[in-house]
């Protein structure tokens, strides 16, 4: 490990080293040590190899705004490939309404540099996928796959891209490329299963699943996924032990709170599932006030009517008329408006 002292700060010679090893942190998705490293160093992002690493420990967070700033106003100065991949795959992965078109301008930079390099390729698929070109865009995909320069973040890149666009065919195309090129990515198998039970097939989705043979680190997910087929399967049995060691594994899941706690119900032991399914509700709301771009998850409002079910059983009336007025608020007007309006009513709240 490269060990940066404070003394070494006032160094510009160490600059470089320290960026390179910032984001070395960042693809084993540890930000902030990443950023910790790189604030021992004035004039980090007036440096390209500095702006780079800045720019990846920013992307996908609330930081990344200013962090463009300082590239707009300095990438006329950093005439670097790599420095401009990196510009141009954080605008794709980002929600800007420009996003497309400033990515598409930092790839014409990387063209006119070095037109037939992976970064170039890769980067100009993405982006005739997303423009709806895409048998040439999933062409040159493919075709990328087989650069020794391709790994299994720029395969999953193209996967999720084709996921979002509700595109499932071609991302099992990407998924089958990807299993004989990168055959150890536990992810692989994971999204597979995951389409599959998208498309109804819980049981297909499961052989996928216990392809899986390590899952330390990936168990919470693992093991989501697990009850989501079961309960698909209707085997409350299997679904409710796999739900509980998915919140034992990730306890910081909401959604795997939600499922354990709605299974509990149907499994008639209607006091356990209140400790569960509050606790999916104050993750929810901690996901939606501090994670950018997070909206709310659309079992929110189900998990309100469960547990306004669950205490007008029990004859609180209070808390029932709580969760009961939640649900009113969140669901349209409609069906679900007027059962909730009579859910209050059957209990003398409105």
């Amino acid at each position: 490990k490269a060990v940066v002292s404070h003394t070494m700060a006032s160094r510009g010679a160490y600059l470089p080293l320290a960026a390179l090893r910032a984001m070395s942190l960042v693809k084993l998705d540890r930000r902030k040590e990443a950023q910790k490293l790189l604030s021992l160093f004035k004039g980090v992002e007036t440096t390209t190899l500095g702006l780079t690493a800045s720019i990846q420990i920013a992307t996908g967070t609330s930081a990344l705004d200013a962090v463009y700033g300082v590239v707009e106003r300095n990438d006329v100065h950093m005439r670097d490939p790599y420095f401009y991949a990196t510009v141009a795959r954080s605008f794709l992965k980002g929600t800007r309404k420009d996003r497309l078109l400033r990515a598409k301008y930092y790839l014409d930079k990387i063209l006119r540099l070095t037109p037939e390099s992976f970064d170039s390729r890769i980067l100009m698929g993405r982006i005739l996928i997303e423009s709806g070109k895409f048998e040439q865009g999933e062409r040159m995909m493919k075709e990328s796959m087989e650069s020794e320069e391709a790994s299994g973040d720029d395969l999953f890149a193209w996967v999720d891209l084709e996921m979002a666009m509700r595109r499932f065919g071609p991302a099992m195309v990407a998924l089958e490329i990807g299993a004989k090129r990168f055959p150890k990515d536990t992810r692989i198998p994971f999204t597979r299963a995951e389409i599959y039970l998208g498309r109804n097939d819980p049981k297909k989705a499961l052989k996928y699943l216990y392809r899986i043979k390590k899952i330390k680190g990936v168990e919470g997910r693992f093991h989501l996924l697990e009850g989501r087929c079961y309960l698909k399967l209707r085997n409350k049995r299997k679904a409710e032990k796999a739900f509980a060691r998915a919140v034992k594994a990730d306890p910081d899941s909401a959604l795997s709170h939600f499922l354990y706690g709605q299974i509990l119900i149907k499994s008639d032991k209607v006091k356990k599932s209140i400790k569960f399914l509050e606790k999916a509700i104050e993750l929810e709301a901690r996901a939606v006030a501090t994670v950018k771009n997070h909206t709310t998850s659309d079992w929110l409002s189900k998990a309100h009517y469960l547990l306004g079910g669950v205490y007008k059983e029990l004859g609180n009336r209070k808390k029932a008329a709580h969760h009961f007025r939640k649900f009113a608020q969140m669901v349209p007007e409609g069906p679900l408006k007027d059962e909730a309006m009579r859910l209050l009513r059957s209990i003398d709240a409105h």
